[in-house]
């Protein structure tokens, strides 16, 4: 209903400019032609510039409304491969067969690329509102070498399902509109740019007064963006459902779960980002890998080594499978986001699982002999072919070996073994180093428990950002769940939330205590001589960024809030303005010398660690007078130290968690 009234407000608001334009040409013509006639011709001048001013204005208006419909610029496809039938036939049979089941047209086009999901892209011009057709299906391989084909067949009925709906087009293709009518660079936009910078002042003037006009028409259509996209965003996510349904019918429920299972496992796994990791390692190095799932495979394999647990192409998922979203992490905030247009996994989990639909043939064979080993090579040196074009710089491809030493390396040094990573892949709560350090533990603190203790205590952080937001107004909803019950937003239970979070932060607390006592009394002398020593480096490194960042804290929220003001500081603020950015710039100073001083490894050596320690001994910000490039300088130098402390922090903790794996 939003997504009608809005294209009958569109529809009539373009008819009624077209219909003053041809007013106005209609009013010159005449002006022009009876101007003879008259004695005054200043006032028929005056009348003709207002009236072309009012014909201006509705033509930029008009224009603004209908550009999104024009467009002389193709998607650029540098980094998907096009395939055929006769490249990947076992591929096109599965499309078939659902083309069939779903009585769906095949697409057009069959795309590849490295992503883990498939989507579906309709033709976006006008009149394929009304008539739509698949145009294209874009298909990732990044979860081929996990999934089944039944699971692969599920992700494609689920798009198959979309372009069987007439209206999912529309809505797809008027939310792309709307987006374009509001932010778009397109042969207007660069028509206005060039018109810009003509030399001719009275047409520089009019492309002045059409820049403001253009902008009143995006400012109009931001007022109805709102209204319209919380209506298309609760269609979307029922047309998502009704997707899943199609999908359970053609493969069953069971291998539907767990399709959507893996595929929201994949769009944010750890093993993805670890080969995200790896890339711009080798990136920053100037090579790339002979082939990317060959790479990824080695990521898997040194996991399975280090005791993660990975996906296998057998497991048939019934529930989401990263950890968070265990029952013993249970989130307790809940607040309906009127932006979604996906539902959550659980309650598609719900639906799929309540049609209850078996199929008594599930394709058990592994979704990667679907594409042929030079069509997988093919997408691999597209993806790195794209990166070389955007980087403008030649990528060396590296051996087989080299890559699995490079592999081996980075799990060497920034990896923690799966079976104790929630234990020391975080910042321990803060405890009584000493007392600790005196207190005998020889009991094993690896337990579930600890485990869960950690779990939860990460979910009631999250929780608390959550009502946090909710009560500053950031989160656009009415109402609030909490443990079920229903909070609107002036009695949101914050200190109830955070007499549980005290509850949660004195009890890992208590257990982050032992474990410390534990790994400095358990083993051998030199271990637990090296452990107490790690314990000591983390605590003051902890204290002196804590000690800066609370010296920063002050300066940044005045800083910030100038220049979010968006107005033109001066006077006293300015003078206030300057003090502060040279007030940070000595904190950060101190605090890089502080770090220096009492844990020197913490500094890389390196040209950026060079660079960090000379930035300590000049001034480059001043009392009263500040350069935008050297403040722009200060907050990089920030970002890098911020960055250094971090990578050494993490090394602390994973040099302990060695010690524990020796010893658990």
């Amino acid at each position: 209903m939003r997504l009608v009234i809005f294209g009958i407000g569109y529809i009539v608001i373009t008819c009624l400019c077209l219909f003053i334009i041809i007013c106005a040409i209609a009013a010159i013509t005449g002006l022009v032609n009876v101007m003879p006639y008259f004695d005054n011709g200043i006032a028929i001048a005056v009348i003709l510039i207002v009236i072309i001013a009012l014909a201006l204005f509705v033509a930029v208006s008009i224009a603004n409304m209908i550009k999104p419909w024009v467009t002389f610029r193709r998607r650029n496809k540098i980094d998907l491969v096009e395939v055929t039938r006769n490249e990947c036939p076992k591929l096109f049979d599965v499309l078939e067969s659902l083309s069939r089941e779903t009585k769906v047209r095949m697409p057009r086009h069959v795309y590849l690329d490295v992503s883990t999901n498939a989507c579906v892209v309709f033709r976006s011009a006008f009149g394929f509102v009304f008539f739509q057709r698949m145009d294209s299906l874009l298909i990732g391989l990044g979860a081929f070498k996990c999934m089944k084909v039944g699971e692969v067949k599920a992700m494609l009925a689920h798009e198959f399902g979309h372009n069987g709906m007439k209206s999912l087009a529309a809505i797809e293709i008027a939310e792309g509109k709307i987006l374009k009518l509001m932010n778009s660079d397109d042969c207007i936009d660069r028509i206005i740019a060039r018109w810009r910078r003509v030399s001719s002042m009275p047409l520089r003037l009019l492309c002045v007064v059409a820049c403001l006009l253009r902008a009143w028409a995006n400012r109009c259509i931001c007022l109805f963006y709102p209204f319209i996209m919380r209506g298309l965003s609760r269609v979307s996510c029922a047309r998502e459902f009704e997707a899943d349904a199609i999908a359970c019918h053609c493969v069953g429920s069971k291998m539907c779960i767990s399709s959507v299972c893996k595929v929201q496992h994949f769009a944010c796994c750890y093993e993805n980002h670890l080969l995200m990791t790896l890339l711009n390692n080798m990136l920053n190095d100037g090579n790339v890998p002979e082939d990317y799932f060959s790479a990824y495979d080695m990521i898997v394999s040194e996991m399975r080594k280090k005791g993660w647990c990975t996906i296998e192409v057998t497991d048939t998922l019934t529930e989401a499978f990263h950890p968070f979203f265990k029952a013993e992490s249970r989130i307790k905030v809940n607040v309906e986001d009127p932006w979604r247009t996906h539902p959550d996994l659980q309650e598609r989990i719900e639906l799929a699982s309540s049609l209850s639909i078996s199929r008594d043939a599930e394709e058990q064979e592994s979704a990667w002999n679907l594409i042929p080993d030079e069509i997988t090579k093919k997408v691999s040196d597209r993806l790195f072919e794209k990166i070389a074009v955007e980087s403008g710089r030649k990528l060396e491809v590296i051996s087989t070996a080299e890559l699995k030493g490079r592999v081996e390396k980075m799990f060497a040094e920034q990896v923690f073994s799966g079976k104790i990573s929630e234990f020391f892949d975080r910042y321990f709560e803060k405890f009584e180093l000493e007392k600790a350090f005196e207190t005998s533990i020889l009991e094993n603190p690896f337990t579930a428990e600890y485990r869960s203790e950690i779990a939860k205590l990460n979910t009631a952080r999250a929780d608390m950002v959550v009502l946090n937001n909710f009560r500053d107004g950031m989160i656009k909803s009415p109402t609030l769940s909490y443990d079920g019950v229903e909070y609107r937003r002036k009695d949101v239970p914050i200190d109830i939330h955070q007499k549980y979070l005290d509850g949660l932060i004195a009890s890992v607390r208590e257990k982050d205590s032992a474990m410390c006592s534990y790994l400095c009394h358990i083993g051998s002398e030199v271990d637990c001589s090296r452990a107490r020593d790690l314990y000591e480096t983390l605590a003051r490194l902890e204290e002196i960024c804590g000690n800066m960042d609370g010296r920063l804290k002050d300066h940044d929220e005045y800083i910030n809030k100038c220049f979010a003001s968006g107005k033109t500081i001066k006077g006293q603020r300015y003078k206030e303005l300057c003090l502060r950015i040279v007030a940070v710039e000595k904190a950060l100073q101190q605090g890089i010398i502080a770090v220096k001083e009492s844990i020197p490894d913490v500094i890389e050596q390196n040209e950026l660690g060079e660079r960090l320690i000379n930035y300590t001994t000049d001034q480059h910000n001043f009392g009263f007078e500040y350069g935008p490039r050297s403040f722009a300088e200060l907050q990089n130098y920030r970002k890098m130290f911020a960055e250094m402390c971090r990578k050494y922090h993490r090394h602390c903790r994973l040099c302990l968690a060695q010690i524990a794996d020796a010893y658990r």
